[in-house]
This record gives C-alpha cells, structure tokens and sequence, in this order.
C-alpha cells in the first residue's frame, strides 16, 4: 500500500451528532474540496490519521471505496481543543501544474543580536502563513532567521523570500520583534488589589 493514499468511507449524515458518532466509531469525519461546486464527505480510520500525520506527507491521494484516486493536500486540520487529536479533516483536491494556496506554520531560528548582546525579549508574531504555490513546492514549515534582530526591531513578512513560494498575508504581518524588558512588562496586566473590576 503507497504511503500517501487515504483509504476513506463515503458519509451520508452532516452536522455535530453524525460526526461525534463517527469518533465514537474511531473514524475521523472529513470533507474533500475541488473547484467551487464538489466536495465529498468522507470518513478515515483514526489509525490510518494518525499514519499519515506521522509520515507528514505534503501530496496526497484519497481513494473513496474503490472509486477513483484523487490527488489532493490538507487544507485544514481541526483538533480537539483539550486533546488536540484530529476531529475533522479538509481536503483540497488539486490538478498537475496548478498552484495552490495553503496555510503552513512559521518557526524562528537563531538567538537575535538585541536579546544576546542587550537584554531584549525575543516576542513570536504569526505563527502561521498563507503561501501560494504548486504542489509540489509546499513546505512543511518555514523557518526564518531572526539571528540579526537587533533591540527594538521586527521582522515583517515582506521580508522574507523563497524560491517559488509567493505569501499572500499582508506584508507588514509581524513575524518576530524584539523587545525592551520595560516594554513588555508595561504590556502586561495589573494584578494589584482592586484593579479588576467588579463583574455580575
């Protein structure tokens, strides 16, 4: 068996109680998108969910009962707020040579010049990006260099590049900014006697 393929089950029911039923079955509920006028609901084994992620494959192939293998990326995954195991997965079905858009996570890397050298707060902005680009070429992260921030400084989205990816957030997104310790605790909320107000 290829690594990438999903072995799903057609859906019929739609709403929160299929769905919950579903988990309680160890099937992962999903939807499979393509154009503006398909989507097919699905259903995965929560094993063969937790395969997939494991391997972290960037292309995909969904084979519903049998029926014909569709090429297709993740377009988004939806977790359990206190577990944060996977409760229903989307799917974005793709054509050979057509560019994509998909939301990947941003890592820093490097320790900046102003918290090394004077005593800055390294503070993390987005956490996630929207790029554009084929499939192929989809990273799994994209780590950015913030080993040259010096005290006071940020580092914008328009800032950064990568061959064959195009970021579709708004270039002056924050990524990564370096702060005065002053700063951030003038930032913080006051936990003094009598600072709260009084809420019914």
């Amino acid at each position: 068996m290829s690594e990438n393929i999903i072995n799903a089950l057609p859906r019929e029911g739609t709403g929160k109680g299929g769905a919950r039923q579903l988990r309680m079955t160890g099937r992962i509920p999903g939807v499979f998108y393509y154009g503006s006028d398909v989507n097919i609901r699905f259903s995965v084994d929560k094993q063969e969910m937790i395969r997939l992620m494991r391997n972290r494959h960037t292309t995909l192939r969904l084979a519903i009962s049998g029926d014909e293998v569709r090429e297709c990326v993740i377009r988004e995954l939806q977790r359990d707020p206190v577990s944060s195991s996977v409760v229903h997965i989307d799917l974005l079905g793709i054509q050979s040579g057509q560019k994509i858009v998909v939301v990947v996570p941003l890592k820093l890397t490097g320790l900046p010049i102003g918290v090394k050298s004077d005593g800055g707060i390294l503070q993390h902005g987005a956490t996630m990006v929207s790029v554009e680009c084929l499939p192929g070429d989809i990273p799994e992260e994209i780590v950015v260099d913030v080993s040259e921030l010096k005290l006071g400084q940020s580092l914008y989205l328009e800032s950064v590049e990568l061959p064959g990816i195009r970021f579709m957030g708004e270039p002056k997104t924050v990524l990564a900014t370096v702060a005065t310790p002053t700063a951030v605790k003038a930032d913080a909320p006051s936990t003094a006697p009598g600072a709260a107000e009084k809420t019914e």
